[in-house]
């Protein structure tokens, strides 16, 4: 399974410059933080953020005697800078990046503008299909904040064995409510893939036997703002 997730990032500087200042702060065995620069291309580079945490853990034996260990974890934090829309992509990460984004603030002298990103999931499903030129099937639709009644909301999961976008437009009926989550389900010959897309330009992949080309149209679908 691999997850990403995509944020807006306006890089004040060139990819190649980010790039180099990125290789200044390498990680070492004595620093408590840095980088390992993967890969760089006239238009992105990749590259890993990298915690070490160094902490006392202590147990108690079975005579209630108190032992204490030394542990020594490191966190390591993928991610992908490019100088196409939206910037910034977060690979595997953990549930707060907010270290890794205060080193690339850090890194760019604190012009770095980065933004969450909300999106039409529906349209970046319909978007994909249109990039992998074969049917995408959503065969689950998260809904939240459905509106039932004055003060009354719902979240409720629609699944089936065929495509439940009929079905969500039946059951919303023109009520307010926010797509949080669909999965759809992309079959190709031997290729079987799932994608897992949230509201929050997140997607999980799984059992894609060719990953990078879900990958690259899942790039290139990803709906823009309009103000953007």
């Amino acid at each position: 399974m691999s997850r990403r997730r995509w944020m807006r990032a306006d890089w004040p500087q060139s990819i190649h410059t980010l790039a180099e200042r990125v290789q200044e702060r390498s990680f070492a065995k004595d620093k408590s933080s840095g980088f390992i620069l993967e890969r760089v291309r006239n238009e992105f580079f990749e590259a890993r953020y990298i915690e070490r945490y160094e902490f006392h853990e202590t147990i108690e034996d079975p005579f209630g005697n108190e032992l204490t260990f030394d542990r020594l974890e490191f966190r390591q934090t993928l991610f992908r800078a490019t100088s196409a829309w939206p910037g910034l992509e977060l690979v595997d990460a953990p549930r707060s990046s907010q270290s890794l984004l205060s080193q690339l603030l850090e890194l760019t002298r604190f012009e770095l503008s980065v933004t969450p990103l909300n999106v039409d999931i529906l349209l970046w499903a319909e978007s994909l299909q249109e990039v992998v030129g074969i049917p995408v099937v959503i065969d689950s639709i998260q809904l939240g904040a459905l509106h039932i009644d004055e003060g009354v909301n719902a979240k409720i999961i629609l699944k089936g064995e065929k495509d439940v976008r009929t079905a969500c437009k039946e059951l919303t009926g023109g009520r307010t409510h926010t797509v949080e989550k669909i999965q759809c389900r992309i079959l190709q010959g031997d290729l079987r893939s799932l994608v897992l897309l949230s509201n929050n330009a997140a997607v999980k992949i799984e059992g894609a036997q060719s990953s990078d080309e879900i990958l690259a149209a899942l790039r290139a679908s990803l709906p823009r703002p309009l103000f953007y």
